[in-house]
């Protein structure tokens, strides 16, 4: 019920102040202009009373409110042209841009406050923002590369580099055979307790070419001063092993020749033993390589060294000439200390049928395989290793 009484009192009071505030307003608007028109104020009067504006916005604006109004009571009341001039001259001077409308008055904010406030919001947001970013992802993708590489490369290299020492190539001499002929003899030094083998390559060539010109490939451990031997015209050729080179030419170191005479070599090498891949017999194929290992040659003292050994064959009833494989390498073994020479050999040939040969058909085609050892001295020999056939359908029937 209290509250019920209070909210009448408030409306009552509210409908008694209305049209009090209303009657209020009527009465000021129309004693200003009965003021005005009474009173003749001359036109020096008129202009410091047009020309006095309040201190802040809201009593400016009731001011300019009271100039229009006085405006329109001095134009009413017909003033002289003397005073009105005084009183336009007043109103064009302090308030050039004001505008008497018929109806409300439209005001346009100052826009101090817009352009003041807006750049606070824009840019403090963007200026943060910016380097937080960027920098944190920079120093992980770094480091993920580093450590890959290291742990790899720590455990490889160093457990091949130290494996092994190097084989050196040893020049023994050089023996001048007249004509324009020279024969050097080339050895070479193992420190290792294995075999090292090095094929014929960029670690194991003849400069000039060619590459190959009878050295060994397989390097057994030990020294051999005299392990093979090259005949050359005295221009300098240069033997590369392992990194390291020899070179042999008219100057070099020359073998004794007292010494030579004393061991002059009249006897031929013996050859013995010899492993073959595939072991002698029919074969079912045109064309085929045959491996040989362990071939040994034996050259009793004085022995002027071995020259070269070679496999050969021929084909019963259809060559003449024995075809020859390349020089087979030294495997083990060489000098002897007496004086001779004992060493092993392996090496390969390809045995094959020309497809234009006649076939003997009904018989195979019948292969003898040999192999022939000569020293330095021109002494030679031959050993008989086999006989291999092949089909009869490897020639040209007719």
């Amino acid at each position: 019920m209290e509250s019920k009484a209070g909210r009448t009192w408030i409306v009552n009071a509210f409908v008694f102040f209305l049209p009090v505030l209303f009657l209020w307003v009527i009465a000021a608007l129309w004693v200003g202009s009965s003021l005005g028109a009474q009173f003749k104020l001359f036109a020096g009067l008129q202009t410091s009373l047009l020309a006095n504006y309040g201190p802040d916005s809201f009593n400016q604006s009731f001011k300019s409110l009271k100039l229009a109004i006085f405006g329109d009571v001095f134009s009413d009341s017909e003033l002289p042209a003397d005073a009105m001039t005084g009183l336009e001259i007043a109103l064009r001077g302090p308030v050039p841009t004001a505008t008497l409308r018929a109806g409300v008055l439209e005001w346009t904010s100052t826009p101090q406050f817009t352009i003041t406030a807006e750049p606070f919001h824009t840019t403090i947001p963007t200026a943060v923002l910016h380097p937080i970013s960027t920098p944190t992802k920079l120093p992980e993708n770094t480091q993920t590369p580093i450590q890959t590489p290291t742990a790899t490369a720590s455990k490889v290299v160093p457990t091949a580099t130290p494996k092994r020492d190097k084989v050196m190539p040893l020049l023994g001499c050089v023996k001048d055979n007249g004509g324009g002929s020279f024969t050097a003899f080339f050895g070479y030094e193992n420190r290792n307790s294995f075999e090292v083998g090095i094929p014929i390559g960029e670690e194991n060539k003849f400069i000039p070419d060619s590459k190959d010109r009878g050295q060994p490939v397989l390097f057994v451990p030990g020294k051999l001063d005299m392990s093979f031997q090259v005949e050359f015209n005295g221009e300098p050729l240069t033997w590369h092993l392992d990194s390291g080179a020899v070179t042999a030419s008219v100057n070099s170191t020359r073998c004794d020749p007292i010494t030579k005479e004393e061991t002059k070599d009249t006897e031929p090498p013996q050859i013995s033993e010899g492993n073959m891949d595939p072991p002698e017999g029919d074969l079912d194929v045109c064309s085929l390589t045959i491996v040989v290992d362990d071939l040994r040659v034996v050259d009793t003292a004085p022995s002027s060294g071995i020259a070269w050994v070679k496999l050969k064959y021929n084909v019963e009833g259809y060559t003449t000439d024995y075809i020859y494989s390349s020089p087979l390498t030294l495997c083990s073994g060489g000098p002897t200390n007496e004086g001779g020479w004992d060493g092993c050999y392996s090496g390969s040939i390809v045995i094959s049928i020309d497809p234009n040969w006649a076939s003997p058909d009904p018989e195979p085609f019948k292969i003898n395989l040999f192999a022939k050892a000569q020293d330095n001295e021109g002494n030679g020999t031959c050993y008989y290793l086999g006989q291999y056939t092949m089909p009869a359908c490897c020639g040209k029937c007719d």
